[in-house]
């Protein structure tokens, strides 16, 4: 509507950030809803889920996970700036990882990584510089399309025994992009200054 010269929104519509940022209002981040509309639209938002500054966080931004066990913890960042989950122990009872073996533990949760990334598990600083514990694997993959248990093996490179309690932080999990190339079989490879220099070529 128009009063004065001056164009307003009718009463019965609202502007909506796409980027959930208040003070952003270039056009391209700009959408006219109907209160309705709006109001629908943030109601699938989990409002919980919230940045730094109180904004709410896309649907995109949010990752499906699954209670295998009814003891299972689903995981969660410490901090806002955090880069993987937490992942915990779901086992009955204190789990011991004798020096220099490996032992499996299973968080009773399951991911839907969305298509195009991947789950890696990395070791927990904490325990890792302390007591020697980490994953077995180094870094552990999880596919996309994987929809099971996300279990641990953990391996403990001291020389004392480490007792895992239940629901204890074990690991972390990081989302990460992957890149899906198709491998193509070719008879010569581009040239390069290294060329095929392998261990140690490039010196010290």
């Amino acid at each position: 509507i128009e009063i004065d010269g001056k164009r307003y929104l009718k009463p019965d519509y609202v502007v909506h950030h796409k980027d959930f940022d208040r003070q952003n209002n270039s056009p391209e981040n700009l959408q006219v809803m109907t209160c309705a509309e709006h109001q629908s639209f943030h109601a699938k938002l989990n409002p919980h889920e919230r940045d730094e500054f109180g904004r709410f966080i896309p649907e995109r931004e949010l990752i499906r996970v699954k209670r295998v066990t009814t003891t299972a913890i689903i995981p969660e960042r410490k901090t806002i700036g955090a880069a993987g989950f937490d992942l915990y122990a779901d086992v009955d009872a204190p789990v011991i990882v004798r020096p220099h073996t490996t032992e499996m533990i299973y968080s009773g949760i399951a991911f839907a990584i969305p298509r195009g990334y991947f789950g890696a598990i990395y070791a927990r600083s904490g325990v890792a510089v302390k007591d020697g514990l980490r994953p077995a694997t180094c870094v552990s993959v999880i596919d996309s399309d994987y929809r099971g248990e996300i279990s641990v093996g953990l391996v403990n490179l001291s020389d004392k025994a480490y007792t895992i309690k239940p629901d204890e932080r074990i690991a972390q999990l990081c989302i990460l992009p992957v890149a899906q190339f198709i491998a193509v079989e070719a008879d010569d490879l581009s040239e390069t200054a290294r060329g095929s220099g392998g261990f140690g070529s490039t010196g010290r």
